[in-house]
């Protein structure tokens, strides 16, 4: 009996330590592949950055051969798909930069690796050249794949964490501004929201003279985007301010639009109009007709002076958002 106890305990130790030397090899095979995916994720990425670097250079050399006048305010319909593939292509861009950073990263170093990795790739990111038309001007006409300005910003509010990203590409006579927030998702940067304008007919359509403003959130961290824009035009000081309240939607490219409006404005001096986002609602002020009224009338009025402005200022609640304040511009 003695000697049939020995053999079972021993066969007994023999299966506990084959399972324990069979658990050691899994956790060890498992680091490996740990280990070879994390080697493979960082061999990778550079090389993604670099397709989409070149993808992204060949649709600006695309868009470089679409030339038109100076004053072509239509859009020609060869530069229409162009101009929402760079769109795309710049957001993925730095959405992938965002995607492999953690709590921790930088707006600024994204924002300046993006802009020094288009250059190393020939893509120029520059505001355009102010022109002086006067008895030595030349028109050379408009080319397309202009990219004017990128724009990457850190917002850190309670209860939510949020990047607002811009990219700002060239339309004849005008700009085109686009916004895309990532949020904070477990230790990714994911996007939530996208505002963009495509497939306009005319550069009217574009997003010039961009802003926009994010609220305070509330204690479930949600939270409403103002956005304004102004349409580009080749004359006229006298265009259309153009603003909506958007909440993220059930995806990113399809944001809730709870409130949308627009009015005449007078373009003058830069910034061509204000607004301040608050918690509860937001404030716009701008020159519009009530201001060239006064001066119709003779009347003295300061651009500077901020009663010579419009000023508007809504309440937003939950969905709802309602005026609650319209002060005409006044010599007071």
């Amino acid at each position: 009996m003695q000697l049939m106890a020995k053999m079972v305990f021993l066969l007994m130790m023999g299966l506990v330590l084959s399972g324990c030397s069979t658990s050691a090899a899994q956790l060890e095979a498992s680091q490996r592949t740990t280990d070879e995916q994390a080697r493979f994720d960082n061999e990778a990425g550079p090389a993604r950055r670099r397709n989409a670097l070149r993808s992204l250079t060949e649709t600006v050399n695309s868009l470089k051969q679409i030339h038109t006048d100076s004053y072509e305010a239509n859009i020609p319909p060869a530069a229409k798909p162009l101009l929402t593939t760079l769109k795309h292509q710049l957001r993925d861009l730095i959405g992938e930069a965002l995607a492999s950073e953690g709590r921790e990263v930088s707006a600024q170093q994204i924002e300046a690796e993006t802009i020094v990795d288009l250059r190393s790739a020939g893509v120029a990111v520059s505001d355009p050249e102010c022109v002086v038309v006067d008895e030595n001007y030349v028109d050379n006409g408009y080319d397309y794949g202009e990219i004017d300005s990128i724009a990457v910003k850190r917002m850190d509010l309670c209860f939510v964490d949020l990047i607002a990203v811009t990219t700002t590409i060239g339309v004849c006579c005008g700009e085109d501004t686009s916004l895309y927030i990532f949020k904070l998702d477990g230790r990714q940067w994911k996007l939530c929201l996208q505002q963009e304008s495509n497939n306009y007919d005319q550069v009217s359509g574009a997003q010039g003279l961009f802003q926009y403003g994010v609220s305070f959130p509330n204690q479930h961290g949600d939270f409403f985007v103002l956005v304004a824009n102004v349409n580009p035009w080749c004359s006229s000081n006298w265009q259309s301010l153009r603003y909506a309240v958007l909440r993220p939607g059930s995806v990113p490219d399809e944001p809730r639009v709870i409130f949308a409006e627009e009015h005449s404005i007078f373009l003058g001096d830069n910034p061509s109009f204000r607004m301040i986002v608050g918690s509860e609602g937001f404030r716009l002020a701008f020159h519009d007709e009530s201001f060239m009224d006064l001066s119709n009338e003779g009347i003295e009025v300061d651009w500077d002076d901020p009663n010579s402005e419009r000023m508007m200022e809504y309440a937003v609640h939950g969905d709802s958002v309602t005026l609650v304040n319209d002060r005409a511009a006044s010599a007071k």
